[in-house]
């Protein structure tokens, strides 16, 4: 009998590329209203009848929401799987978007109520939560070890693509036509990314779906193997390497805030650069690192070294936020010759790209150490640390600013590069052979496709002598 797994059919191979697009389409709909509707926050004080303080509110409570619905999202999408969360999430942002249009709308003779917007902005951001960990999920059990990076920053570039989409069209539609037709256009978007959801990404199938044992030696050792799963999925909380990751994605987040938040203030107030250089930079920073983080997927699959990349890449970023503050100090002491604030804008932006590169395959790792029954959790803990750390990031920048100038505040992003090289394990690889699972176990969700869900790597060896101990008495 021939034990070997059976190649990937061309049907296989096509839904979970299909896959691999519903995320990025979801993910793209979404950050183009995240990223979006605060270009349009001129538009909207003149709409609203707002204060700037009032418009400051409307997006932190869209970030609020966001923030505090990752982790929720996640367990439910490890809990129900990734396709009733997805579409969930998706049609309540499609309504959602439906009635702001029909009713949270400013025309001629009506202004809504402030308060109106500021639940439609909470309301945005708790159901938009639902996006990142249930296609993180259904594009990690869709591709195996040797594609996971690759597809999971293709996934990530779906960020910058559709802030950038939401940056160049909303404005001008807000200022032209209105915010009823801004919220219609993004209720079209998410419309669509439910529709693909529904089509492409396939129910998960639970425990008291699969087939019946056909022995009673068979049915004892798959209670074992469920055992065994459920002690994994339930020790997410104590795993130490899923915190640690967390964290470190959590500082880098902060210090990438401190560059593409403030690149305008910095270029204008410091470089003396026009609002054209500034978009320029901010831009080649989003297109550079876009695709970086793409090359960067493919070329840690197949080198295998994720682990090391991230670390490297942490020292990068801290060589070239070093370099930064040093620029900056010297072009303070020199009254700012043209060679300085030339290499100056060359440092900055070569900084932000550093900083902006590495977001795919560090939730790989992430995804990885959590277990395939967590992986959702696991991407909800590690986007609430990110926010966190940008949360962190504007309010500490400013009063960096204020009080010790910006030389400090490219020291101290520099040092949370550091405080990430400190948080990421030293390796992530370490378990590989002592996982229990078999190249052809069975998979727990999208089972049309061949791919690995049980992340063996972060299976523990002392787990694995238990789980062996456990199947011979069952034998016996």
């Amino acid at each position: 009998m021939n034990k070997t797994c059976a190649k990937p059919t061309r049907r296989g191979i096509d839904l979970r590329w299909k896959i691999l697009a519903v995320g990025f389409f979801a993910n793209a709909s979404f950050y183009t209203v995240f990223a979006g509707l605060p270009v349009t926050a001129v538009s909207m004080r003149i709409g609203y009848h707002l204060t700037d303080a009032d418009v400051g509110l409307v997006f932190g409570l869209f970030g609020g929401g966001l923030a505090i619905s990752e982790l929720p999202w996640g367990m439910l999408s490890d809990r129900w799987g990734e396709r009733t969360s997805l579409l969930l999430g998706l049609t309540a942002l499609f309504v959602t978007l439906c009635v702001m249009s029909a009713c949270v709308a400013p025309s001629s003779g009506f202004v809504p109520p402030t308060l109106h917007l500021w639940l439609a902005a909470l309301s945005l951001g708790i159901f938009g939560g639902s996006v990142n960990g249930a296609s993180g999920r259904a594009i990690m059990s869709s591709f195996d070890e040797s594609e996971r990076g690759f597809a999971m920053s293709i996934r990530q570039a779906a960020l910058p693509v559709g802030g950038g989409i939401g940056a160049l069209l909303l404005p001008p539609i807000a200022a032209s036509m209105g915010f009823s037709t801004v919220y219609m256009l993004l209720a079209l978007l998410t419309g669509i990314a439910a529709l693909l959801a529904w089509a492409y990404v396939r129910p998960t199938q639970r425990e008291h779906d699969s087939p019946p044992a056909s022995t009673p030696v068979a049915a004892q050792q798959e209670t074992s193997l469920r055992a065994h799963t459920r002690k994994q999925a339930s020790s997410i909380w104590a795993n130490v390497r899923v915190w640690r990751i967390s964290l470190a994605i959590g500082v880098l987040c902060a210090a990438q805030c401190s560059i593409l938040t403030f690149a305008a203030l910095f270029l204008h107030d410091i470089g003396q650069f026009s609002m054209i250089v500034t978009s320029l930079a901010v831009v080649g920073i989003q297109a550079c690192s876009t695709a970086l983080r793409i090359y960067i997927g493919r070329a840690t699959d197949r080198r295998k070294n994720r682990g090391q990349f991230l670390r490297n890449a942490c020292l990068l970023c801290f060589s070239a936020f070093l370099s930064l503050a040093l620029f900056v100090a010297c072009d303070a002491g020199s009254h700012g010759t043209h060679f300085l604030r030339v290499a100056m804008l060359v440092a900055f932006v070569f900084t932000g790209i550093c900083v902006s590169a590495w977001h795919g395959v560090a939730y790989v790792e992430l995804a990885t150490a959590a277990g395939a029954q967590r992986v959702a959790t696991a991407l909800g803990l590690g986007n609430t640390c990110a926010f966190v750390g940008m949360f962190v990031c504007t309010v500490a920048v400013p009063a960096l600013i204020v009080t010790s100038g910006w030389p400090v505040v490219w020291l101290a992003a520099s040092a949370c590069a550091i405080v990430a090289v400190l948080s990421f394990p030293d390796t992530f690889h370490r378990n590989h052979a002592a996982a229990p699972s078999s190249p052809c176990a069975p998979v727990t969700s999208n089972t049309s496709m061949p791919h690995d869900t049980s992340f063996p790597s972060e299976v523990s060896r002392q787990d694995s002598i238990d789980l062996v101990s456990e199947m011979k008495t069952v034998r016996e």
